[in-house]
């Protein structure tokens, strides 16, 4: 079951009442060739140190999580992967993907010790059919960082700055994110309103 309500913006959205997920009706998404476009514009490189400190707030605790042995997957990474150099430099290796730029399919058939979805996961058409595969290549016992604005009944999601983004598509809140974890067979640990930690 579901509600549906419409913003004053005009976007139609949905809100799951099983889970409380809330997604942009499939109408009122970009274009694929806006949504790409969008995303190259994103101003985003390992050079950059406010978009260090920004990922930081997901490599610190995946980071206590793992040991130098782990390899692991930047899921998602978009056009300038970051958070993966970060873990480089700590003698950490990690893979890299994104469907849109880089569409390695190797990484899709292999086994990580942890992965990270760094704001990941508000873009996703699809959340269920995407951890459905992150559970495949994801090892026993393996960490999945996920790193995504939480939403609460204490904001009005019609002013909400995050839902702006024409790009997010999907929105969670804690309710969300245990249900993900119960229905995964997952642990799950939120550590602040944009990080959650989930262990298979």
């Amino acid at each position: 079951m579901r509600k549906s309500f419409q913003t004053n913006d005009k976007k139609n959205y949905h809100e799951c009442s099983s889970c409380g997920l809330i997604f942009l009706d499939c109408n009122d998404r970009l274009s694929y060739a806006d949504e790409k476009a969008r995303y190259e514009s994103h101003q985003n490189s390992p050079t950059d140190i406010s978009y260090r400190n920004f990922l930081n707030q997901l490599f610190q605790p995946l980071s206590q999580k793992i040991n130098k042995d782990n390899i692991g997957l930047d899921f998602g990474c978009g056009p300038g992967p970051t958070i993966s150099k970060m873990f480089q430099e700590n003698g950490i290796k990690m893979d890299i993907y994104d469907p849109i730029f880089f569409p390695n399919n190797y990484a899709l058939k292999a086994q990580y010790d942890f992965i990270s979805c760094t704001e990941v996961v508000e873009h996703l058409f699809d959340p269920a059919k995407t951890l459905n595969l992150i559970d495949l290549i994801l090892k026993k016992s393996g960490w999945l960082g996920v790193m995504t604005k939480i939403y609460d009944k204490s904001i009005i999601f019609e002013d909400w700055y995050y839902r702006k983004d024409p790009t997010h598509v999907a929105f969670y809140s804690k309710q969300t994110l245990e249900t993900i974890a119960d229905m995964m067979g997952w642990k799950c640990e939120i550590h602040s309103d944009n990080v959650v930690l989930f262990q298979k």
